[in-house]
Protein backbone atom coordinates (compact mmCIF):
# COMPACT_ATOMS: atom_id res chain seq x y z
CA UNK A 1 0.00 0.00 0.00
CA UNK A 2 1.58 3.34 -0.97
CA UNK A 3 -0.09 6.52 0.83
CA UNK A 4 0.70 10.38 0.35
CA UNK A 5 -0.27 13.48 2.50
CA UNK A 6 -2.70 16.03 1.11
CA UNK A 7 0.74 18.07 0.50
CA UNK A 8 2.13 15.61 -1.45
CA UNK A 9 -1.00 14.63 -3.22
CA UNK A 10 -1.58 18.81 -4.32
CA UNK A 11 2.27 18.35 -5.80
CA UNK A 12 1.62 15.48 -7.84
CA UNK A 13 1.88 16.93 -11.84
CA UNK A 14 0.09 14.05 -14.27
CA UNK A 15 0.99 13.73 -17.90
CA UNK A 16 -2.08 14.98 -19.83
CA UNK A 17 -3.33 15.58 -23.61
CA UNK A 18 -4.81 18.39 -25.21
CA UNK A 19 -7.03 16.45 -27.80
CA UNK A 20 -8.77 18.32 -30.65
CA UNK A 21 -12.12 19.90 -29.25
CA UNK A 22 -14.28 17.24 -30.50
CA UNK A 23 -12.73 14.43 -28.73
CA UNK A 24 -11.76 16.51 -25.67
CA UNK A 25 -15.51 17.41 -25.06
CA UNK A 26 -16.50 13.18 -26.27
CA UNK A 27 -13.80 12.01 -23.22
CA UNK A 28 -12.20 15.00 -21.03
CA UNK A 29 -8.51 15.99 -20.44
CA UNK A 30 -7.13 12.76 -20.41
CA UNK A 31 -3.81 11.32 -19.09
CA UNK A 32 -1.21 10.15 -21.15
CA UNK A 33 -1.53 6.66 -20.03
CA UNK A 34 -5.57 6.40 -19.89
CA UNK A 35 -7.10 2.43 -20.34
CA UNK A 36 -10.75 3.11 -22.69
CA UNK A 37 -13.41 0.54 -23.55
CA UNK A 38 -15.05 0.45 -26.50
CA UNK A 39 -18.43 -1.41 -27.96
CA UNK A 40 -20.82 -1.67 -29.68
CA UNK A 41 -22.97 -3.79 -32.56
CA UNK A 42 -21.49 -4.39 -36.08
CA UNK A 43 -21.82 -1.91 -37.78
CA UNK A 44 -22.97 1.27 -36.34
CA UNK A 45 -19.73 2.65 -37.01
CA UNK A 46 -17.14 1.46 -34.00
CA UNK A 47 -13.84 1.15 -36.36
CA UNK A 48 -14.52 4.40 -38.01
CA UNK A 49 -14.89 5.67 -34.03
CA UNK A 50 -11.39 3.50 -32.95
CA UNK A 51 -9.65 4.69 -36.13
CA UNK A 52 -10.43 8.38 -35.52
CA UNK A 53 -9.42 8.54 -32.04
CA UNK A 54 -6.03 6.91 -32.86
CA UNK A 55 -5.75 9.77 -35.38
CA UNK A 56 -6.63 12.42 -32.39
CA UNK A 57 -3.78 11.06 -30.40
CA UNK A 58 -1.22 10.60 -33.10
CA UNK A 59 -2.01 14.31 -34.09
CA UNK A 60 -0.75 15.02 -30.37
CA UNK A 61 2.38 13.35 -30.82
CA UNK A 62 1.94 9.68 -30.40
CA UNK A 63 2.36 6.60 -32.10
CA UNK A 64 -0.26 3.51 -31.99
CA UNK A 65 -0.42 -0.25 -33.21
CA UNK A 66 -4.11 -1.57 -34.01
CA UNK A 67 -3.53 -4.94 -33.03
CA UNK A 68 -6.44 -6.62 -35.07
CA UNK A 69 -7.44 -9.98 -34.05
CA UNK A 70 -10.75 -10.65 -36.29
CA UNK A 71 -9.77 -9.24 -39.65
CA UNK A 72 -5.97 -9.20 -39.23
CA UNK A 73 -4.18 -7.89 -42.40
CA UNK A 74 -7.61 -7.72 -45.00
CA UNK A 75 -9.20 -6.08 -47.58
CA UNK A 76 -11.17 -4.60 -45.00
CA UNK A 77 -9.22 -3.10 -42.95
CA UNK A 78 -7.51 -1.98 -46.00
CA UNK A 79 -10.84 -0.32 -47.01
CA UNK A 80 -11.18 1.50 -43.23
CA UNK A 81 -7.84 2.53 -43.33
CA UNK A 82 -7.80 4.04 -46.30
CA UNK A 83 -10.97 5.59 -45.71
CA UNK A 84 -10.16 7.76 -42.83
CA UNK A 85 -7.14 8.98 -44.70
CA UNK A 86 -4.37 6.84 -42.12
CA UNK A 87 -2.79 5.17 -45.43
CA UNK A 88 -2.17 8.37 -47.08
CA UNK A 89 -1.38 10.46 -43.97
CA UNK A 90 -0.64 8.42 -40.96
CA UNK A 91 2.13 6.03 -42.29
CA UNK A 92 4.74 5.73 -39.57
CA UNK A 93 2.48 6.97 -36.80
CA UNK A 94 -0.06 4.26 -37.06
CA UNK A 95 1.41 0.08 -37.11
CA UNK A 96 -1.59 -2.71 -38.46
CA UNK A 97 -0.42 -5.67 -35.94
CA UNK A 98 -1.96 -9.45 -36.62
CA UNK A 99 -2.44 -12.86 -35.21
CA UNK A 100 -0.53 -11.69 -31.68
CA UNK A 101 -1.38 -13.81 -28.79
CA UNK A 102 -1.21 -11.76 -25.54
CA UNK A 103 2.25 -12.96 -24.39
CA UNK A 104 3.41 -11.53 -27.62
CA UNK A 105 1.57 -8.07 -27.15
CA UNK A 106 2.92 -7.23 -24.13
CA UNK A 107 6.12 -8.43 -25.32
CA UNK A 108 5.93 -6.18 -27.96
CA UNK A 109 4.87 -2.85 -26.08
CA UNK A 110 7.48 -3.31 -23.44
CA UNK A 111 10.49 -2.81 -25.71
CA UNK A 112 11.93 0.29 -25.95
CA UNK A 113 10.70 2.71 -28.50
CA UNK A 114 7.21 0.69 -28.84
CA UNK A 115 4.54 2.57 -29.89
CA UNK A 116 2.29 4.87 -26.97
CA UNK A 117 -1.19 3.26 -27.75
CA UNK A 118 -2.54 -0.13 -28.26
CA UNK A 119 -5.62 -1.23 -29.55
CA UNK A 120 -6.56 -4.56 -29.17
CA UNK A 121 -9.51 -5.81 -31.33
CA UNK A 122 -10.90 -7.78 -30.09
CA UNK A 123 -10.24 -8.96 -26.37
CA UNK A 124 -13.16 -11.64 -26.75
CA UNK A 125 -10.21 -13.81 -28.92
CA UNK A 126 -8.53 -13.79 -26.54
CA UNK A 127 -11.08 -14.02 -24.14
CA UNK A 128 -8.74 -11.67 -21.67
CA UNK A 129 -9.99 -11.91 -18.00
CA UNK A 130 -9.75 -9.01 -15.66
CA UNK A 131 -6.54 -10.68 -14.29
CA UNK A 132 -5.12 -10.60 -17.47
CA UNK A 133 -5.67 -6.93 -17.90
CA UNK A 134 -4.30 -5.58 -14.80
CA UNK A 135 -1.44 -7.76 -15.33
CA UNK A 136 -1.32 -5.94 -18.74
CA UNK A 137 -2.25 -2.05 -17.11
CA UNK A 138 1.08 -2.74 -14.50
CA UNK A 139 3.26 -4.08 -17.52
CA UNK A 140 2.64 -1.05 -20.10
CA UNK A 141 1.58 1.31 -17.46
CA UNK A 142 2.68 4.22 -19.52
CA UNK A 143 0.73 3.39 -22.86
CA UNK A 144 -2.53 4.01 -23.81
CA UNK A 145 -4.57 0.88 -23.77
CA UNK A 146 -7.85 0.57 -26.00
CA UNK A 147 -9.72 -2.61 -25.60
CA UNK A 148 -12.21 -3.28 -27.98
CA UNK A 149 -15.13 -5.80 -26.92
CA UNK A 150 -17.97 -7.65 -28.41
CA UNK A 151 -21.78 -6.51 -27.67
CA UNK A 152 -24.99 -7.66 -26.67
CA UNK A 153 -27.03 -5.02 -26.47
CA UNK A 154 -26.23 -1.95 -24.89
CA UNK A 155 -23.29 -4.06 -22.93
CA UNK A 156 -20.16 -6.05 -23.50
CA UNK A 157 -21.04 -9.34 -24.28
CA UNK A 158 -19.33 -11.66 -21.99
CA UNK A 159 -18.95 -11.25 -18.17
CA UNK A 160 -15.24 -10.59 -17.90
CA UNK A 161 -15.39 -8.53 -20.70
CA UNK A 162 -18.28 -6.38 -18.17
CA UNK A 163 -15.65 -6.19 -15.72
CA UNK A 164 -12.73 -5.15 -17.37
CA UNK A 165 -15.30 -2.05 -18.79
CA UNK A 166 -15.55 -1.09 -15.14
CA UNK A 167 -11.77 -1.24 -14.58
CA UNK A 168 -11.15 1.33 -17.40
CA UNK A 169 -10.68 4.94 -17.26
CA UNK A 170 -12.85 5.67 -20.63
CA UNK A 171 -16.39 3.76 -21.61
CA UNK A 172 -17.25 4.16 -25.35
CA UNK A 173 -20.67 2.28 -26.48
CA UNK A 174 -21.15 2.99 -30.23
CA UNK A 175 -24.66 2.96 -31.44
CA UNK A 176 -26.65 4.26 -34.54
CA UNK A 177 -23.26 6.02 -35.85
CA UNK A 178 -23.11 7.92 -32.34
CA UNK A 179 -20.40 7.44 -29.42
CA UNK A 180 -22.10 7.59 -26.55
CA UNK A 181 -19.52 8.10 -23.28
CA UNK A 182 -18.26 7.90 -19.81
CA UNK A 183 -14.75 9.28 -18.94
CA UNK A 184 -13.55 9.59 -15.35
CA UNK A 185 -12.02 12.89 -17.44
CA UNK A 186 -14.78 14.61 -17.86
CA UNK A 187 -16.11 15.48 -21.46
CA UNK A 188 -18.83 13.23 -21.81
CA UNK A 189 -20.67 14.91 -24.82
CA UNK A 190 -21.62 12.10 -27.09
CA UNK A 191 -20.09 12.35 -31.21
CA UNK A 192 -21.77 11.67 -33.85
CA UNK A 193 -19.47 9.40 -36.37
CA UNK A 194 -21.32 9.97 -39.23
CA UNK A 195 -24.01 12.76 -38.46
CA UNK A 196 -26.44 12.13 -41.56
CA UNK A 197 -27.56 8.48 -40.76
CA UNK A 198 -27.45 9.40 -36.52
CA UNK A 199 -29.84 12.25 -36.84
CA UNK A 200 -32.33 9.77 -38.56
CA UNK A 201 -31.80 6.91 -36.22
CA UNK A 202 -31.23 9.05 -33.09
CA UNK A 203 -33.76 12.21 -33.71
CA UNK A 204 -35.08 12.77 -30.34
CA UNK A 205 -31.15 13.41 -29.30
CA UNK A 206 -31.19 15.67 -32.26
CA UNK A 207 -34.03 17.99 -31.54
CA UNK A 208 -32.93 18.57 -28.27
CA UNK A 209 -29.68 20.05 -29.82
CA UNK A 210 -31.34 21.74 -32.04
CA UNK A 211 -33.71 23.76 -29.85
CA UNK A 212 -31.21 24.30 -27.20
CA UNK A 213 -29.23 26.01 -30.16
CA UNK A 214 -31.67 27.74 -31.40
CA UNK A 215 -32.53 29.30 -27.95
CA UNK A 216 -28.74 29.86 -27.50
CA UNK A 217 -28.76 32.04 -30.65
CA UNK A 218 -32.06 33.69 -29.99
CA UNK A 219 -30.43 34.71 -26.24
CA UNK A 220 -27.05 36.20 -28.02
CA UNK A 221 -29.57 37.35 -30.66
CA UNK A 222 -31.74 39.73 -27.81
CA UNK A 223 -28.76 40.76 -25.23
CA UNK A 224 -28.53 43.86 -24.54
CA UNK A 225 -25.88 46.11 -25.66
CA UNK A 226 -23.05 46.77 -23.45
CA UNK A 227 -19.74 48.51 -23.86
CA UNK A 228 -20.37 49.93 -27.25
CA UNK A 229 -20.38 45.94 -28.03
CA UNK A 230 -24.13 45.21 -30.07
CA UNK A 231 -25.54 41.67 -29.87
CA UNK A 232 -25.16 41.27 -33.53
CA UNK A 233 -21.70 42.01 -33.81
Amino acid sequence: METKGMFQVGQMVFDRLDLETIWKNTIGLVDKNFSCAIWGGSGNGKTTGILRLLKALCDCGLRATYVSLEEGHSATMQDALRREGIIDHYSGKIILAANATFEEVIEYFCRRGSPDVAVIDSIDVWKMTPEQFLYMRKKLKNKIIILIMWSLGSEPKTQSSKDIKYLCDVKLFVKNFMIWPKSRFGGNIPQAIWEERARLLEHKYFDRLDKMALKLAKAAQNAPEKEGVFADE
